[in-house]
């Protein structure tokens, strides 16, 4: 098979869209960068903004953790 522009952005956009859906789907970066077998997690970052749980794993183990240290916040007053 030759090496046609048309082949290369095809293969180019499976792999995109195999990365996109791997995130989607839960699995996390790591993985995702292993299988697609990037260099550097740089490369595999791109993706983070798919995932659905990006940031909500992380602040919810910091909650976790100083959950206890930090008062109640008081309900707002009515104007």
């Amino acid at each position: 098979m030759r090496r046609t522009p048309q082949r290369l952005a095809a293969s180019h956009t499976l792999r995109h869209t195999a990365a996109s859906w791997l995130v989607m789907e839960g699995v996390d970066l790591y993985a995702v960068g292993q299988i697609l077998g990037h260099k550097t997690t740089r490369m595999t970052q791109r993706y983070a903004h798919l995932s659905p749980d990006y940031m909500a794993g992380a602040v919810g183990k910091l909650d976790g953790i100083m959950g206890g240290m930090l008062p109640e916040p008081k309900p707002a007053e009515l104007i």
